[in-house]
């Protein structure tokens, strides 16, 4: 379970999660955040260990009752749970954006390719279908925070 926390900005949702890198794409104006309050997420990050289809994943989406995991979703996922990004590349299929090279992107937490293992916040280019390594961010239902 997360709380996305929606007075913050998407700066300062960024800085919370203290990444080590963070792509120059990942800003306000290319990832508007939707919301208000403080909502409370139940999550589920499924890798699939095949290539997989968009097609698919809505179909698994739907059959299973969930929403695809949004940008401000991902970002407290990754605030609240910071080696997640370590088992897989983590993909939220519910916000896209237009990148200027790639076209359209997904936002994407991972655990780079250097040395120091860094945490990565950054854009993967969308396609119809994506990579076994990769993991989606599937949101179950939202609860009221007095529960």
């Amino acid at each position: 379970m997360v709380t996305v926390d929606y007075s913050e900005s998407f700066d300062q949702m960024v800085h919370h999660g203290q990444y080590d890198l963070v792509s120059s794409k990942m800003t306000s104006e290319n990832w508007p955040i939707h919301g208000h309050g403080q909502k409370r997420r139940f999550m589920r990050v499924v890798q699939f260990g095949r290539t997989v289809h968009v097609e698919e994943i809505l179909e698994y989406a739907a059959q299973n009752r969930l929403h695809l995991g949004r940008i401000e979703e991902l970002l407290a996922v990754g605030r609240m749970y910071p080696d997640l990004q370590r088992c897989a590349p983590v993909l939220a299929l519910g916000s896209k954006s237009i990148c200027p090279v790639n076209g359209e992107c997904l936002p994407m937490i991972l655990e780079g390719m250097r040395k120091q293992r860094p945490r990565e916040l950054c854009e993967h280019p969308y396609s119809q279908s994506l990579g076994k390594q990769c993991a989606f961010l599937f949101i179950k239902k939202e609860l009221p925070l007095g529960c």
